[in-house]
């Protein structure tokens, strides 16, 4: 079984007999690692429910925000790499002789899935979001500022 890169091609190539040999090892790998992380996500659910059930003060009501919104990140990260996945495995077969949807399938997705990544933890974190914008508002004070100072000399 003959497995090689083809840069023209902008992928994996191999002879019509490898394709189990790419099915067994890269897709049922990935698919068996997302399984064993949504199991994990899904005990983590239950044990989120059981832990709030037991908890009444403010600060657990705040941390269990804080674990809910880490584990709504994790399910929405699973998801787009399930995306991913199907994207670079099963639609892309379907298109082994054209050159730009394989282009498209496979690298364009990837990097918009690990932009989508990037995108996800700004959105879910509102710590990050915080410390982002009070940088930026205390940029645009110091420039106001400064801008103020010249006009009054």
């Amino acid at each position: 079984c003959e497995y090689y890169l083809d840069f023209a091609a902008w992928g994996y190539m191999m002879e019509e007999q490898c394709a189990d040999f790419r099915l067994y090892t890269y897709f049922y790998r990935y698919a068996v690692m997302l399984l064993l992380v949504a199991v994990l996500d899904i005990a983590s659910v239950l044990k989120v429910r059981y832990i709030q059930s037991s908890r009444v003060s403010t600060t657990s009501a705040r941390n269990n925000s804080l674990e809910r919104r880490l584990l709504y990140q994790a399910c929405a990260q699973a998801s787009l790499f399930l995306a991913d996945l199907v994207s670079a495995f099963v639609i892309l077969s379907h298109f082994e002789s054209h050159q730009w949807p394989q282009f498209f399938l496979s690298t364009i997705v990837w990097v918009a899935a690990m932009g989508a990544d990037g995108i996800m933890i700004f959105v879910f974190n509102k710590e990050i979001r915080n410390v982002i914008f009070n940088a930026i508002k205390c940029k645009i004070s110091s420039v106001s500022s400064s801008t103020n100072m010249s006009r009054l000399s």
